[in-house]
């Protein structure tokens, strides 16, 4: 909605390029001049035996913990992991 607020012609759906200014999203055949490709991402959860028995969290998950663990492993040492480790060794 935001980028709605801001003018910006938002299209939800598959999409693929027909050349290098024509994009079909689904059903919509659109010309641009400059596009923004937001492919959105989510953690991905690793096959680790015993995991899901544990508990574990994820960077959309984590947030709603009402205390401080008494401890934390972070796996993963991308952008998000990064935030995560730095935002709870403070």
């Amino acid at each position: 909605q935001r980028f709605k607020d801001l003018g910006v012609d938002v299209f939800i759906g598959e999409a693929s390029f027909l050349d290098q200014s024509t994009i079909k999203v689904d059903q919509h055949q659109l010309d641009f001049k400059k596009a923004v490709i937001a492919t959105g991402a989510r953690a991905a959860v690793p096959e680790i035996e015993g995991l899901e028995a544990t508990g574990f969290l994820t960077n959309e998950t984590i947030f709603s913990l009402t205390e401080l663990p008494p401890r934390l492993a972070i796996l993963g040492a991308g952008p998000i992991g990064c935030e995560l480790a730095q935002t709870f060794a403070r």
